[in-house]
């Protein structure tokens, strides 16, 4: 990987699993992050640990719970106050149910978090991204997704699947990155498709 040095990283879900791996990554290379987590209390410990591990300097935390609209319109309100431009956007975070639960919204928790929050959260800091001339967006998504749908994309009809439901909710991020390109020809939107336990 090239120098990271002076590039400022948001990336979501960055306490375990991909995204601590992602992290811990840029960090070796200077990059500047910001941790985007929705429990403050890990994401700090994650970034001591990061710092330790790494020499790195120490990276901001910023709360966020990705299924909740109110929620990332604070995460951006927070980031635009503290910082100006941000290079590379990593939409790490997600989640699996085995029962049908709903967000904050009354959106299905899942559709809400892999779905819904990472395009409001691209949308609400697209103009900060267009700011930098070669900034990058990464969308996780997975080798384990399926057609969604349409009909029923929140399981109000049928019985609730979680594997099924996360499969289709990943085929979702796919169609993002040409949507983002269209938004903005500056952009360089960039899909990598990692699942955990086989990347």
């Amino acid at each position: 990987m090239d120098s990271m040095q002076g590039r400022r990283v948001v990336i979501t879900g960055a306490t375990s699993g991909i995204g601590r791996e992602i992290a811990t990554m840029l960090a070796t290379h200077g990059a500047e992050l910001v941790l985007a987590c929705r429990d403050v209390g890990r994401g700090e410990q994650t970034a001591r640990d990061i710092s330790r591990s790494t020499h790195a300097a120490d990276m901001a935390v910023i709360p966020i719970d990705v299924s909740s609209r109110d929620s990332i319109r604070l995460f951006v309100r927070e980031y635009r106050d503290r910082f100006s431009g941000l290079d590379v956007l990593i939409i790490n975070a997600g989640i699996i149910r085995s029962g049908r639960e709903t967000s904050v919204d009354g959106i299905e928790l899942t559709f809400a978090t892999n779905v819904l929050g990472y395009f409001l959260l691209t949308l609400e800091l697209l103009d900060v991204l267009k700011a930098e001339t070669a900034a990058r967006i990464v969308n996780v998504a997975s080798s384990y997704a399926s057609e969604p749908d349409f009909d029923d994309l929140q399981f109000e009809q049928r019985p609730y699947d979680g594997m099924q439901a996360y499969a289709s909710r990943k085929a979702a991020i796919d169609c993002s990155p040409g949507h983002l390109r269209g938004a903005s020809e500056r952009l360089a939107s960039l899909r990598m498709p990692w699942h955990p336990g086989w990347s």
